[in-house]
């Protein structure tokens, strides 16, 4: 069993060995390196929550580019100037030593919808090369895990996506945060798991229920991730739970601290390029065909104690805000602030409103996409620009969504 509040997580360092991806050494606690010439740190800050270790862990993770040549592209004259942003945009979309993760949510099923959405995700991982994964939580259904031995690890986890995907197992690692489904079980064994004595091949990371990433983009800004535990921020002390796990663990935790923290990351990495990932949507696509009307979610207006993370990331300008929960995948804009749930890694059967392998798009614009599809999402980024593709069971782009990169900003509200 996970021993909450008495479990001490070791800090850990990581650097990479030579330029392969998915190669990975342990260095020294505490002691990373100093060679400024050589690999920048990714970051992991995290916030104290009753759920997680009394003391906060800091992980240190070099995320490095598969190879370290710069391709040499030779333009001639040009006759237009016009043509300079054409050829721009197709060094973007065929540059190999672009930036590329997968993002995944609800995932943990066990199920044939699962394991069709995890052929097509490894597959994407190697001929994308990403770097790793980022899940959103729900990550075991229907009750979360209950200690780092559960069986559920192997047969919902690691075999799906790293064993039994005998075609392209993946050899990148998995960073997550938990949803609401994983309160049904004990939290802190997900804590527990990064550590390297339980962890299948050290690819499991989870060091805090709170973290950034520092993603390193070549030639260009790095991508700041802020990883959140959102459950708190919907069930604050237990509200509207449906299990006594749930209420148990949540009974102390509010979401201050949560709310506390992004603030002080977004002061901290003004002017830098940040999204931000929690289980729980703040602005929902609303549609009778996706299942998202006549409930809890209404057009316009941020989702019920998402209030405060939503207003913090249209003050500072946060590029986008993913997510899950929901059974769907959706994008649409709100002011300034890029939204995208991908909920059908795995597709329940006890949703409501279910997600399948036959899901079908009910909305597709430049503006606004839904679906019903199971899927993920792929992540590209590099230079000025963020590409973020759906990609169905089949493997097939449903929908790209190019933006600009942009910058957080000072709140222009003193205090907020």
């Amino acid at each position: 069993m996970c021993i909450r509040d008495r479990y001490q997580r070791r800090v850990r360092e990581y650097r990479t060995v030579g330029m392969s991806q998915g190669e990975w050494e342990e260095t020294s606690p505490l002691k990373p390196d100093k060679d400024p010439d050589q690999h920048e740190d990714l970051d992991v800050a995290s916030a104290h929550t009753g759920a997680q270790p009394t003391t906060c862990a800091r992980l240190i993770t070099l995320l490095r580019k598969p190879r370290n040549t710069a391709s040499l592209m030779v333009v001639s004259a040009l006759i237009i100037i016009g043509i300079a942003s054409a050829i721009a945009y197709i060094q973007r979309s065929q540059d190999p030593q672009t930036a590329r993760f997968v993002v995944v949510s609800d995932w943990g099923t066990g199920n044939s919808v699962q394991a069709s959405v995890a052929t097509a995700l490894t597959r994407t991982v190697d001929s994308t090369k990403s770097r790793f994964a980022l899940s959103l939580g729900n990550n075991f259904y229907q009750a979360g895990v209950t200690s780092t031995t559960d069986e559920l690890w192997r047969s919902q986890w690691y075999d799906m996506y790293y064993e039994d995907s005998t075609t392209y197992p993946m050899q990148v690692p998995w960073y997550a945060v938990v949803g609401d489904v994983d309160y049904k079980g004990n939290v802190s064994c997900q804590l527990e798991y990064t550590s390297p004595q339980t962890n299948h091949q050290d690819m499991w990371n989870m060091p805090a229920m709170n973290y950034v990433m520092k993603l390193q983009v070549q030639d260009a800004d790095s991508l700041y991730i802020l990883m959140l535990d959102t459950t708190p921020l919907a069930h604050p002390n237990g509200a509207n739970t449906v299990s006594q796990n749930q209420e148990q663990q949540l009974q102390h935790l509010d979401g201050v601290e949560t709310i506390e923290w992004v603030r002080s990351m977004l002061a901290e990495y003004q002017g830098q390029n940040v999204i931000v990932a929690g289980h729980h949507p703040t602005r929902v696509l609303v549609d009778s065909r996706l299942g998202t009307a006549g409930g809890e979610y209404e057009t316009g207006v941020p989702a019920r104690g998402m209030e405060i993370l939503d207003q913090l990331m249209q003050d500072h300008n946060v590029q986008a805000y993913l997510s899950g929960h929901l059974p769907v995948m959706s994008y649409f804009l709100h002011e300034n602030v890029n939204y995208f749930i991908a909920g059908t890694g795995g597709c329940p059967s006890d949703v409501l409103h279910g997600c399948s392998t036959s899901g079908t798009t009910v909305d597709k614009s430049v503006s606004s996409f839904g679906s019903t599809a199971a899927g993920f999402m792929l992540l590209e980024v590099q230079g000025s620009w963020m590409d973020v593709s759906f990609i169905d069971s089949n493997g097939e782009v449903v929908y790209k969504k190019s933006m600009a990169r942009h910058k957080v900003t000072e709140s222009p509200t003193p205090g907020s």
